[in-house]
């Protein structure tokens, strides 16, 4: 099943029973990476949940995540014996059956939340990361011109986001999944110093969804993680 399908089928009306308290839920992969998005999310619910770092280069042989996630790939998630892929599923997942306040109220609100979510997925995440690896992130070979191309797709995409604004996030007033979603994307923008002065709405909405506590306070955590295993 393809992400527009699984964010669908997870946006419908019918909700998914709220836990008051879940046996531990696993999330599978690293904090540098898409697993990130359910890890926000998930400080956001205010769940416990056991983060299970399997590096990119060891997924294929970690028998915990295949158990999870036959095609070995990050992120993953594991609840109560219900297994879940794709980065943009988990995080609407946690929040449907955690979080409700995260989801819009409305079947409009539903079908933004999907439009906003896809759009970050397939117009700004794509060129996002073919930029950061033509500027050599993290690989280290140098392409100026195909930098610049991708960053011309970028730019069209920032525009078209800037003037979509009009309240002070995406959904209307409050931080949603749909926030979320989008700024979790983004976070490669923030690692390749892409300016987005230009985009003051965007620029303004981003900061501010990097402002939030739990988002800070997982940066902290990780970076002190990453600190004790280098000394």
């Amino acid at each position: 099943m393809d992400t527009a399908n699984s964010l669908t089928l997870l946006c419908r009306k019918t909700k998914l029973r709220k836990i008051e308290k879940n046996p531990m839920m696993k999330i599978f992969g690293t904090a540098s990476s898409k697993a990130f998005r359910a890890l926000w999310m998930a400080e956001e619910a205010g769940i416990q949940y056991e983060h299970i770092v399997v590096h990119p280069s060891e997924s294929h042989q970690h028998a915990g995540l295949l158990k999870v996630n036959p095609s070995g790939k990050i992120p993953a998630l594991l609840d109560e014996g219900f297994a879940l892929t794709e980065s943009l599923a988990l995080t609407t997942y946690i929040a449907r059956a955690y979080a409700p306040d995260f989801l819009p109220s409305t079947l409009q609100g539903e079908a933004l939340l999907l439009q906003w979510t896809l759009f970050a997925a397939t117009e700004i995440e794509p060129p996002l990361i073919a930029y950061l690896h033509a500027k050599g992130i993290p690989f280290g070979e140098v392409d100026e011109e195909e930098a610049r191309l991708q960053l011309d797709k970028l730019h069209r995409s920032f525009a078209y986001l800037n003037q979509s604004f009009s309240s002070p996030y995406l959904l209307g007033d409050k931080f949603t999944v749909a926030d979320l979603n989008v700024a979790s994307i983004l976070v490669w923008a923030k690692i390749g110093h892409v300016d987005l002065l230009n985009y003051p709405t965007l620029n303004t909405w981003l900061s501010n969804c990097f402002e939030r506590a739990t988002y800070i306070q997982l940066q902290a955590r990780f970076k002190e993680q990453r600190q004790n295993r280098k000394s």
